[in-house]
C-alpha cells in the first residue's frame, strides 16, 4: 500500500500501522468517487478528507486518491453483472465490491 506521503508499506508495516494507537482518526471520508472499467479491473478515483490526532498533535488532510481492484462478477436475475454496461454498476458501501445499481 502507498500512503499519502508516498511511502510504500509492505503487509507487516500496514498491519503495524493499523495497530498503532498513536494514530487516532476522528474523520475518514471519501467522496466524488468515479469508477473506470478496464476489462476485469476497476480504477476508482475520488477525494478524501481525514482528520484526527497523531502522536498527541491534531492534524487534518484533504486530497485525491486512486485505487484499483479486480472485479468479481456475480449472477443476479439470470443475467451476469458482467453483461451490464458500466453505467449500471456502482461501488457498494463495502469498499471494493461492484454491485448492480
Amino acid at each position: 500500500m502507498t500512503v499519502a506521503e508516498g511511502t510504500l508499506l509492505n503487509k507487516a508495516q500496514l498491519i503495524a500501522s493499523v495497530k498503532d494507537k498513536s494514530y487516532q482518526p476522528e474523520l475518514l471520508h471519501s467522496d466524488d468517487m468515479v469508477v473506470h472499467f478496464y476489462g476485469t479491473t476497476a480504477v476508482v478515483t475520488g477525494v478524501y478528507h481525514e482528520k484526527g490526532i497523531y502522536n498527541g498533535k491534531r492534524w487534518e488532510r484533504r486530497g485525491h486518491f486512486t485505487d484499483t481492484g479486480r472485479i468479481h462478477y456475480e449472477w443476479t436475475s439470470r443475467q451476469p453483472v458482467e453483461a451490464m454496461p458500466p453505467e449500471n454498476l456502482k461501488m457498494s458501501e463495502q469498499a471494493g465490491i461492484i454491485v448492480p445499481s
